[in-house]
């Protein structure tokens, strides 16, 4: 005689296992997936930072000098220089295989001038090299002074000096510097006016920074000259204008006593850097990052980035980094100045 079973089916509790393991195991592989993703994006920003690089070396190999953040023109009635024209990505362009672009452009256009058509039609245009993948994305409007109100942005700007007075210098040659000598201002190496030559970054071209990531996008056009340059330091000047390096035979921040660290001198002295914040400085700290009035609309990020723990620099040599955002703020100040006789071994 045949006998038949009766097919056996999922009990609830073993349901609800199985529902329960297969959560685990999606909770397991969630953070692997997404430390992945986030390591892609690294890899790719860091790659953006070389692509920019290059070019600039490019640049450089064709016309000697590295090419400025901005143009400098004589203000009238005065000494005083007007920051103004394209920046050094619009002169990039043509070494990173944007020429097209590049020779729609006036040679030397007022990247603000709307009714050109060429012109306003570059500024709306999104370079996906000169994007973060974890910053904004796409066209961004702008602050109502700002024309035209809207356009494509930059998470990549030059490195023009360890503070915003040192870089006013280069407008205002009449300025007092904040500390040291006023031939060492601006101390970075990308700054408005004449590029840099390879001879002029006595420290290294490996050992200083030219461009940084940056998370703003108030005053981050990727065409205009004017918000092409940040500041690596909040503004902390000597009170008496003297070299506060001394007895040390390097150009070292205020305060600075030798040491590193958050018990350091730097550190009492209240010089540090906001890299390890991500945030728009407000209150006392605001507008310490900004350029000395170089832009309509002051951006509200200084060298920041939406990775986690990271913000990411390209170098002179052409090579990348990505430094912590707990890095030391006169280990940074030593990576920004391109002449200050770096030390080196430093107890």
């Amino acid at each position: 005689m045949n006998t038949t079973r009766a097919k056996r089916g999922f009990t609830l509790i073993e349901l609800l296992v199985a529902i329960a393991i297969i959560g685990i195991l999606i909770g397991l592989l969630l953070p692997a997936i997404q430390a992945a993703r986030e390591a892609a994006r690294r890899a790719k920003c860091l790659n953006n930072e070389k692509q920019i690089g290059l070019a600039m070396h490019n640049f450089a190999s064709t016309f000697n000098h590295f090419p400025p953040s901005a143009s400098l023109t004589k203000a009238p009635g005065g000494n005083k220089m007007t920051v103004g024209g394209y920046s050094l990505l619009v002169k990039l362009l043509p070494f990173m295989e944007y020429d097209t672009i590049y020779r729609r452009l006036p040679l030397n256009g007022n990247p603000e001038d709307a009714s050109n058509q060429a012109i306003a039609t570059a500024m709306k245009a999104q370079i996906n090299e000169f994007l973060c993948p974890n910053g904004p994305r796409g066209v961004t409007p702008q602050n109502p002074a700002a024309q035209p109100q809207t356009a494509g942005i930059t998470n990549y700007k030059a490195m023009g000096a360890t503070t915003r007075d040192s870089l006013k210098m280069v407008a205002d040659p009449t300025a007092k510097p904040p500390y040291g000598t006023a031939t060492l201002h601006p101390d970075g190496a990308i700054f408005p006016g004449n590029g840099l030559r390879f001879a002029d970054c006595l420290d290294g071209l490996s050992h200083t920074i030219v461009t940084i990531e940056t998370m703003d996008e108030t005053a981050s056009r990727w065409m205009v000259g004017k918000e092409a340059t940040l500041v690596g330091l909040p503004q902390k000047s000597s009170p008496t204008g003297a070299a506060p390096q001394a007895p040390y035979p390097y150009f070292a921040p205020p305060g600075y006593d030798a040491t590193f660290g958050e018990n350091s001198g730097v550190a009492i002295a209240g010089l540090r850097t906001f890299l390890s914040h991500d945030f728009s400085p407000t209150g006392t700290d605001a507008g310490k990052y900004e350029d000395p009035g170089f832009a309509k609309t002051p951006p509200a990020f200084g060298p920041s980035s939406a990775h986690h723990a990271i913000v990411n620099c390209g170098m002179g040599d052409g090579s990348v980094l990505s430094l912590s955002k707990q890095t030391d703020a006169a280990a940074f100040f030593f990576m920004i100045t391109k002449n200050g006789s770096d030390p080196f071994n430093v107890p």
